[in-house]
């Protein structure tokens, strides 16, 4: 039940991430020569880059049997990657990207943001187990 709310909980931060994405995208663009955008479009960039580090993210609290999962986790994020950079990269004017580019740009956001998911996943597997032993009656 927990995973379900936590879910819910996560769908303020995708507007909130949306809405960052959106006003730091407006500072970096014009130093890159590329539009600025829209909320919508911001949007976009988010879950796109939300679906390329999820595995990641998940992968984070299993320890070493959690890597097996990362390697089809991988794949399947360069796809998604590849595809919506697709539907986003005409929008800026910008080159659509092959399977290796995406997966090259993949392992790059995982290595950037790797630190940060498994420090997230180690601590909530902590927080879980102090929650466990409170509920133990003392003595047990």
């Amino acid at each position: 039940m927990t995973s379900y709310f936590r879910i819910l909980a996560a769908i303020p931060g995708f507007f909130l991430s949306s809405l960052i994405t959106m006003l730091l995208w407006g500072v970096i663009a014009p130093r890159f020569g590329i539009d600025t955008t829209g909320y919508p479009m911001a949007m976009l960039v988010t879950i796109t880059l939300w679906l390329a580090v999820a595995p990641l993210a998940a992968m984070g609290r299993f320890h070493f049997f959690g890597m097996f999962g990362a390697v089809p986790g991988f794949f399947l994020s360069s796809l998604f990657l590849m595809l919506l950079w697709g539907v986003i990269a005409p929008q800026f004017g910008l080159d659509t990207i092959g399977y290796p580019t995406a997966m090259l740009i993949t392992i790059t956001l995982w290595l950037t943001v790797g630190p940060l998911a498994f420090a997230a996943g180690r601590a909530s597997g902590r927080w879980a187990m102090w929650r466990e032993r409170r509920r133990q009656p003392p003595g047990a």
